[in-house]
């Protein structure tokens, strides 16, 4: 985890790219936000740092993309980031990608 937090403090931007599990994030991208508690107690309130979120979803349902919505925001409100931009592509159990 030591490298992870040093590279939230150096990036400038991040890219957040995930599918939806049952309305959230896998439990591997989960494990990571959930320990980035240590930035509870650190100042890192910088709002010129950006993230972009991009998402699959095998549904068709936007109440997963709700959720993971809401998680980004508070993560990357915690380590000094704000989410800029999001793209979603929903219904990819039934092979209906973008063209």
């Amino acid at each position: 985890m030591e490298k992870i937090y040093d590279a939230i403090v150096s990036f400038d931007q991040i890219v957040v790219a995930s599918p939806i599990y049952y309305y959230t994030f896998p439990s591997p991208l989960k494990v990571v936000i959930d320990r980035l508690q240590p930035y509870w107690y650190v100042p890192h309130k910088n709002r010129e740092k950006k993230c972009y979120l991009i998402t699959t979803c095998g549904s068709g349902d936007n109440f997963g993309v709700e959720v993971v919505l809401k998680q980004t925001k508070a993560f990357c409100s915690l380590i000094g980031f704000k989410l800029v931009e999001s793209m979603h592509v929903l219904d990819t159990d039934e092979n209906k990608l973008p063209s």
